[in-house]
Order: structure tokens, then sequence, then C-alpha cells
């Protein structure tokens, strides 16, 4: 098997100092592997009205992904989610860091799917995304859990693969799928992103993402990457491509940023 392993990250050199030399040794254990590096971090402010419309597309995603979870809320939900928008839209103490976590999120999105552009174009057959905030305490291990996954995840599948855990099923609304398990893995019929810190995917379904974004609007790129990609799931499954979900018991990468190991881009990215 040949993989990409692509690193997101914003040239903090922290981080970096940290996370290359396990990426490094990753690539080495998998010894077919490449390394790949994206910080590009070209930031456009949106204005009020653009922000306005934007509000109501998060919370139409919001909406159509507690349906698609066989929830019961989807329509608390959604104005929730208006909620949360317009009460840093119209509370000017909140609007300008608002904007500048719309256009944070939007580069994040940005460079998560030119890795995946990337990785389309590629002979590579899995691609393994690592966001600069992720902890990897045994790149070894690792690469044995990789191993592990990608006998569950063909490259001519839609299989969705995490490696790095967020939030949890109750917080995602996710209890309501059948998740079943076997060889330490949670096996789920519909694809959700946990997280979008350490995941890996198929050649087949980065093709399918990969149209999916580069036909989306300006405003549907600048959703944070976790939530476009559960858009992209439920608009895939409409159209008969069914993705489906693999995650660990126990995460083989951490989420530094949720375990205050490293401070959140929220906090000052």
């Amino acid at each position: 098997m040949k993989f990409q392993i692509a690193l997101v990250h914003n040239g903090e050199s922290e981080r970096l100092k940290y996370l290359r030399p396990k990426l490094i040794g990753l690539r080495d254990s998998l010894k077919s592997a490449d390394l790949i590096e994206y910080s590009n971090q070209n930031l456009k402010q949106f204005n009020w009205f653009i922000l306005f419309a934007r509000a109501f597309i998060s919370a139409s995603i919001r909406w159509r992904y507690e349906k698609y979870l066989k929830c019961s809320h989807h329509k608390e939900a959604f104005c929730q989610e208006l909620r949360t928008h317009f009460s840093s839209l119209i509370k000017f103490k909140n609007y300008y860091w608002y904007k500048k976590s719309v256009s944070i999120q939007m580069a994040v999105t940005k460079k998560h799917f030119y890795l995946i552009s990337k990785f389309v174009k590629s002979e590579a057959e899995y691609l393994i995304v690592f966001e600069n905030d992720s902890l990897i305490e045994n790149p070894k291990h690792l690469s044995s859990s990789i191993s592990k996954l990608i006998r569950h995840i063909n490259v001519d599948s839609c299989g969705f693969g995490v490696l790095g855990g967020g939030f949890s099923q109750s917080q995602l609304h996710a209890t309501n799928l059948v998740h079943a398990k076997s060889d330490a893995l949670l096996h789920c019929e519909r694809a959700y992103t946990n997280t979008a810190v350490a995941y890996l995917i198929p050649k087949k379904l980065a093709f399918e993402l990969d149209k999916k974004f580069e036909h989306s609007s300006i405003l549907k790129k600048s959703i944070p990457i976790d939530w476009i990609l559960n858009s992209f799931f439920i608009e895939l499954s409409k159209l008969g491509i069914d993705c489906t979900l693999v995650s660990f018991e126990l995460d083989p990468v951490i989420h530094g940023s949720r375990v205050d190991f490293f401070k959140s881009w929220q906090l000052g990215f």
C-alpha cells in the first residue's frame, strides 16, 4: 500500500518542532509513504451581509446532519445554530472576533481540500491527514493502528477512518447510529466527523470529496472542515454513495487542543 501523509499547519514553530519528527517516524514506519505539508494562511474576511447568509447555510447543514443521524430534534438544532451565529453578528463586542474566526475556519478548510486535491492526482492509495495540534506518542504504534484500519477500509470504498477523537457520540448526537465493534474498532453505517485532527481516507472517497468541494459556493467553502465533511457525507448518501465510518475504541492520536497541550486557534490561532 502507498500512503500520502499530509500536515495542515500555519507555520507555528513550537507545534512543528514537536510534530514533524513524529510524522517523519510514521513515514519511515509505513515505508511506502510521502510527507507533504500545506500552511498558506490567506485570510479572507466577509462583510456582515455575507456572514448573515452564511449563518443560514451553517444552520441548514446542522438541520440536515440531525436528520441524517436519525435525530428527532433537527428543528431545534437549526434554531440553536442560528442563535449561535446571530449572537455574534449583532453584538458589537463579538462581531470582529466572529469575522476573524470565520476567515480562519475558511483557511483551514481550504488547506484540507488542497491536500485532498493533491492526493487525488497522486499515485498514493490512502491519504492520512494531521492538523498541527495532533499528539502522537508512538509513531510505530500509530503505524500498526493504520495497518489495522485499512484492513477495514478498502481503497475503492468510501470509508472514513478517524485516527484522533474529539467530541463524544452524545455531543455529536450520533447515539442513534449502529456502532459494531471488532478488532478494537468501531464500525458505523453512516460516516460523520468526530474531528478533523487526524483521519484517513481512501482514493475513491477523496475523489468524491474533491469533486464536491470544487463545485461548492464560496460561502459553503467557508464552513469549518468537520462540518463541510459532514455535509458532503449527507449529499453523497442522497446520491446512493454510502460513506461508512471506522474509528478506534482508544484513539491512537490525541487532539492536543482538547487536552490543553496546545493553545486552541480559537484563542489565538
